[in-house]
């Protein structure tokens, strides 16, 4: 097994340029017939979301749709209603893999964007308090400033 093996990667190496241009010039009926095999095979792509979310996140797509029924369908951060799930994305942790919930796209991002860190999280949050905490001071001295003058007896 092993020297066939062998044999077909020597191959490959010593006849790239032959083997690339099939590819290319067969491109168009590869493409066709892994359509056919897949409509075939796999008609509504629940065997290709498996393989991948098994891959990607180390759960199936059964623990998938088990976890958003947990959730009743809602995103695990901003409870928006995820509908069916076809839109809801997996938020993991990137070095561990560990799934933390379903959410909506928006919550995915945010949270890719903020890192894997409670810190960053804590960062934002602390800006957010400080801002608005400063926009609500400021809007009343607008205010009392507007008042004042326009209330000042003449």
């Amino acid at each position: 097994m092993d020297d066939r093996r062998e044999e077909k990667r020597q191959y490959r190496i010593h006849n790239a340029a032959k083997i690339k241009a099939y590819q290319l010039a067969n491109q168009n009926t590869r493409i066709r017939k892994n359509r056919e095999y897949r409509a075939r095979v796999d008609p509504d792509g629940k065997r290709e979301r498996d393989a991948r979310y098994k891959r990607d996140y180390g759960i199936s797509l059964a623990e998938r749709q088990a976890l958003l029924a947990a959730q009743s369908y809602r995103c695990a951060c901003c409870g928006c209603d995820l509908g069916d799930g076809s839109k809801a994305e997996i938020e993991h942790c990137h070095s561990s893999r560990i799934v933390r919930g379903i959410t909506c796209k928006a919550c995915n991002v945010t949270l890719g964007r903020l890192g894997d860190t409670a810190e960053s999280v804590a960062q934002i949050a602390d800006v957010l308090i400080r801002y608005l905490t400063a926009g609500a001071e400021l809007t009343k001295r607008r205010l009392a400033k507007i008042r004042s003058s326009t209330c000042a007896p003449a």
